[in-house]
């Protein structure tokens, strides 16, 4: 089962898909995007790490999430949470210096392998385009990004979930 769990900036997603994962298998795995650049982002990450219980295992990847991906033991792993998808093509972008095709092709080949997964799978991704149009190229590229990948996500994932003010609002798949 895929899931895509979406929502603005501290609205509980994290939250919420760390409980589901835990109420889905004794041993998630947890592949973490973000890179530690400033003390506010480290202190996200440890409060973050101090959220989950000692039976998750962390792979820390801030780019090539589709071949971490494909490394997984599926022996161990039935359940992943990949936490943030945001955070990762903002990676992207700085990596390949706003090179838009270049990062059209890793979130294609992420569509790829997400696709093809057997494992239980929690994306999780903000939704940056309910707010005003940015004022600046750079930001209105990242939204329109994230907005059509965003679009890709939910489009293989057996169910999209939005959480707003921590509650979770089903748009895509089971009810109740």
């Amino acid at each position: 089962m895929k899931i895509f769990i979406t929502g603005g900036a501290r609205s509980g997603k994290s939250r919420y898909s760390q409980k589901l994962a835990e109420s889905m298998t004794d041993f998630p795995l947890l592949i973490a995007t973000a890179y530690p650049t400033d003390e506010e982002m480290k202190r996200r990450i440890e409060m973050h790490k101090k959220d989950r219980n000692e039976n998750w295992e962390t792979i820390e990847e801030p780019l090539d999430i589709s071949l971490s991906i494909k490394n997984i033991d599926k022996n161990k792993h039935h359940v992943v949470v990949i936490d943030c998808l945001t955070v990762w093509l903002s990676n992207l972008f700085l990596f390949y210096n706003e090179d838009i095709e270049k990062i059209r092709s890793k979130t294609d080949e992420f569509i790829k392998t997400a696709k093809d997964l057997t494992f239980d799978f929690i994306m999780i991704s903000n939704e940056v385009g309910m707010g005003i149009v940015p004022e600046n190229r750079l930001a209105r590229s990242f939204r329109d990004e994230l907005g059509f990948f965003n679009q890709k996500l939910a489009s293989i994932s057996d169910e999209v979930i939005l959480i707003i003010a921590g509650i979770p609002l089903i748009i895509k798949g089971r009810k109740g």
